[in-house]
């Protein structure tokens, strides 16, 4: 399993392990730590390049081409001293408009800011990295903003789960913040965020780089790509985990296990790197850690409400409602303060013709978001079974 930022649709969080972490009991892993001697061999990339690793990538991430600081002087900052707002305003429109930007929404694509200024398409770290740029570049406090969205996951290829993160931006202004999404209808301000600094984001630039070499099977640049990641931010666990299965695919075992020891060491309850540890055990026949690891991965996912509302989903979608309900229930006796557990309840009562329940859990959805439009959707959703027969 390997994480990646796209989108909305992309991430991986691991926020609902750090909203259980109160109540899911860990057991004792038989894991040491990794040492000095074994982190600096693996960092080192000698046993994959065959010499250590001299150079490493150096993108201009948030650099601006002469292209864009025209685009700032057409469109935003032209006659003079304006106000901030109405710089922030221009902006956005000269990004959005389809005669001028008009940018595209990519989730497999991530670019620098000035790539996706001119392919004029990226994912949700491109677009947030030229929009910072830009916004920086005509004097307004703008900063990157990741956003803890539920896992999402998806497979890559029969053998890659990916597991997906989100960020975007946020501008300071005199009146609020203001907050900029490429995906911006399915962003929820409900979802816990938070400011992170601008090397934490180039950081996900270049993990997202080394894992499209990844897919690409260019293992020797997908090394150098994440050892660049993990100069930038060395204590994020999901790098190290990457960082593993970049050795992993290209066979080096025994550094693939000490860069998920040090992931796990950054997060223990972390389910990517379980997973990881797991499938690494697996594979080299150490079958009495592989199933403890396997044990302890599943055990998570059953008790990670987020993981039982993404089963109900997929129970609905199949019309096995008495599974998607025993789902929904488990995920909500396990956290009900998310609004989009009782929506999905509503819907398997409404399928399995339950009104009272269904109207129930729909109030509670509305009471618990805090977007208005969000709000708006189930208030209507509740006046179509108001007006429905018992």
């Amino acid at each position: 399993m390997i994480a990646v930022y796209r989108c909305l649709r992309l991430v991986v969080s691991m926020a609902c392990l750090a909203l259980l972490a109160g109540c899911i009991a860990q057991p004792k892993l038989a894991v040491q730590a990794p040492t000095d001697a074994e982190l600096h061999w693996a960092l080192s990339g000698e046993a994959l390049l065959g010499h250590p690793v001299k150079t490493l990538p150096e993108e201009q991430v948030m650099a601006l081409s002469d292209e864009m600081h025209q685009f700032l002087e057409l469109y935003v900052t032209s006659g003079g001293n304006r106000l901030k707002s109405a710089k922030f305003n221009s902006l956005l429109r000269a990004i959005f408009h389809n005669g001028i930007l008009g940018l595209q929404y990519d989730p497999l694509t991530t670019h620098t800011a000035a790539e996706t200024f001119y392919f004029q398409e990226g994912n949700c770290l491109s677009f947030t990295s030229m929009f910072v740029a830009l916004a920086r570049e005509a004097g307004l406090k703008a900063y990157f903003n990741e956003v803890q969205v539920p896992p999402t996951w998806d497979m890559q290829s029969p053998g890659t789960h990916v597991y997906y993160r989100h960020i975007n931006a946020v501008v300071e202004l005199p009146r609020g913040r203001k907050i900029v999404d490429l995906n911006r209808e399915n962003y929820n301000v409900d979802y816990p965020q938070g400011k992170v600094d601008d090397s934490y984001a180039e950081a996900q630039f270049y993990n997202n780089r080394a894992m499209e070499k990844l897919f690409e099977q260019d293992l020797k640049q997908a090394f150098r790509y994440q050892r660049k990641a993990l100069q930038l931010a060395p204590k994020l666990e999901f790098l190290w985990a990457n960082f593993g299965t970049i050795y992993r695919r290209a066979g080096h075992f025994d550094e693939a296990e000490v860069a998920y020891r040090r992931a796990l060491e950054l997060s223990p309850r972390n389910l990517l790197v379980i997973s990881n540890l797991g499938r690494l055990y697996r594979q080299l026949e150490r079958t009495e850690e592989a199933q403890q690891f396997e044990s302890m991965a599943h055990r998570f996912r059953m008790n990670n409400p987020y993981f039982r509302y993404h089963l109900a989903e997929e129970a609905l979608e199949q019309r096995q409602f008495v599974q998607a309900s025993a789902h929904i229930e488990a995920a909500i006796d396990s956290y009900n303060e998310d609004h989009r557990f009782f929506f999905l309840a509503a819907r398997v009562d409404s399928a399995l013709g339950r009104s009272a329940s269904a109207r129930k859990n729909l109030e509670r959805a509305v009471s618990l978001t805090k977007d208005a439009g969000q709000q708006s959707r189930y208030r209507n959703k509740l006046e179509m079974l108001f007006a429905a027969k018992p």
